[in-house]
């Protein structure tokens, strides 16, 4: 009875068991029917879609062509505006050329060494036409426009042998010397008229230079040594942020430089006496003096003249 009872139990358990394995197989079916179906729509999506991706994709492409043929053309430009502007430097070289002709053989009513007004109206001409411009350095593009030729035509007049005072207020004065490359130039001497605006003088040597109602907005002096230059004649400030030296300058006030004479640690300045002379009780009111010093007046020197000097900071 228990073997007929065991047998039967066996036999429900392997008809559930094939019904189990029907099913699952009818699910698996199923399984692979739905996975084929979502195979055939995603194909089907990708196909109905593709012209979109193909052009997203030509359009990525074109815009990463563009964008570095709109650069080379760019750079291109700039490397054209140089090679343009450079030209200009064989039309200074025959202006120099002149200028030597003239100063050898001068007028016998000049009394000082000075240049024709035609040749003075070519020079003033030639330093409007040399503007800034961007230009390659150290395998860079520069940021900030500059004008090379600017700066030579400078350097070259204050080398030319014309009078300093007559180049100032006839050549200087009705120049564009704006954005001018002066790095490294050595101006000293000389009387600066005109307009400066933006000039690089990093680096220069500016001894003894006397600026006269210059305009310098912008103008970098970083690291340029301004020993006795003379700025009674400004009427603006300038920014000495980063000069190498202002030892003996002559100014007119001193509203502009009292961040440089607030105290001690910046930078002891040499002031010369005039500032005392013109407001003294102004002068006693705001500073006072650190030390005196005197020096041989480049003016007379033959009479043995002293000038002298004041480091001066500001009371407290």
């Amino acid at each position: 009875m228990k073997k007929e009872e065991i047998a039967r139990q066996n036999e429900i358990l392997v008809n559930k068991n094939n019904r189990l394995d029907e099913e699952n197989k009818r699910l698996s079916k199923e399984n692979n029917r739905l996975k084929e179906s979502r195979r055939t729509e995603r194909k089907k999506s990708i196909l109905k879609n593709l012209p979109i991706y193909v052009t997203l994709i030509a359009t990525i492409i074109t815009l990463y062509y563009v964008s570095i043929q709109t650069r080379l053309i760019s750079d291109q430009n700039y490397l054209s505006e140089a090679s343009r502007r450079s030209s200009q430097m064989f039309i200074m070289g025959e202006i120099l050329s002149d200028i030597n002709r003239e100063l050898e053989n001068p007028k016998p009513e000049d009394t000082i060494a000075r240049v024709s007004d035609g040749l003075k109206g070519r020079i003033i001409s030639l330093s409007r036409s040399m503007k800034p411009y961007l230009y390659y350095e150290d395998g860079k593009l520069r940021e900030s426009p500059l004008s090379p030729e600017r700066g030579q035509l400078v350097v070259a007049l204050s080398e030319s042998g014309i009078d300093k005072i007559w180049l100032g207020n006839e050549i200087f004065k009705k120049c564009d010397f704006s954005y001018a490359d002066l790095r490294n130039a050595d101006l000293s001497g000389n009387s600066l008229k005109g307009d400066f605006t933006g000039a690089d003088f990093r680096n220069s040597t500016l001894e003894y230079i006397v600026f006269n109602n210059v305009r310098l907005k912008n103008a970098n002096f970083q690291g340029a040594n301004l020993s006795h230059a003379n700025f009674t004649e400004m009427k603006s400030s300038i920014d000495i942020t980063g000069v190498e030296s202002l030892d003996s300058i002559r100014v007119a006030d001193l509203k502009n430089w009292e961040n440089s004479v607030k105290d001690e640690k910046p930078r002891k300045i040499w002031f010369d006496d005039s500032i005392r002379k013109k407001s003294a009780s102004e002068f006693n009111h705001k500073y006072k003096i650190d030390s005196v010093k005197y020096k041989k007046s480049k003016a007379y020197p033959r009479k043995g003249w002293k000038d002298s000097y004041y480091t001066i900071v500001m009371k407290n």
